[in-house]
């Protein structure tokens, strides 16, 4: 049992001991040539989503031209981040097409599957969020409109009203002449 009196040197050399001996057990050969991919780790894709959350519309712009056509998962995770930055109604779609690609690639750790799908939902919403906003502002300017016209024909109900008050008073002066 280790005790807190030891050396530092000693615990630091047996818990590097100990890892290392981990290291040399040999692995399970791969099932498929997709499992024996190295994909970056979600701490490294969190890491690409806080850089590109940084960005200015100008540097989101200039690091998409170098990422087109998305070639692997970390790109194409990268193109969808930066598609979602852009926040335009297209971008948008093209950003939770790219995260519901890499939601349903196989070939990934559950943990970055999980990642793209809470980013496809998010970017989805936000889609959906931008669609109800445009309804709405449609839906206001035609409302304004049916009122323009209601106040219109208001303004033309009371002079036609005023008219036949009018003639009705002239009518009434030539009876009583």
């Amino acid at each position: 049992m280790l005790s807190f009196d030891m050396p530092r040197t000693l615990i630091l050399s047996l818990f590097f001991s100990a890892s290392l001996l981990g290291c040399t057990t040999q692995e399970p050969a791969p099932t498929s040539q997709a499992s024996s991919i190295a994909y970056p780790t979600v701490r490294e894709w969190l890491q690409l989503s806080d850089s590109v959350g940084a960005m200015s519309a100008s540097q989101v712009q200039s690091k998409l031209l170098t990422v087109k056509p998305p070639a692997s998962a970390t790109q194409l995770f990268l193109y969808g981040l930066l598609k979602q930055q852009l926040g335009t109604p297209g971008a948008l779609a093209e950003a939770s097409q790219s995260f519901a690609i890499l939601e349903k690639n196989s070939a990934l750790a559950d943990d970055h599957r999980q990642l793209a799908g809470i980013l496809r939902q998010y970017t989805q919403s936000r889609l959906d969020s931008y669609n109800r906003e445009r309804e709405l502002q449609l839906q206001e300017q035609r409302l304004q409109a049916e009122v323009a016209t209601a106040e219109q024909e208001k303004t033309d109900l009371e002079q036609k009203i005023q008219a036949l008050t009018d003639l009705e008073a002239v009518i009434s002066t030539r009876k009583e002449e």
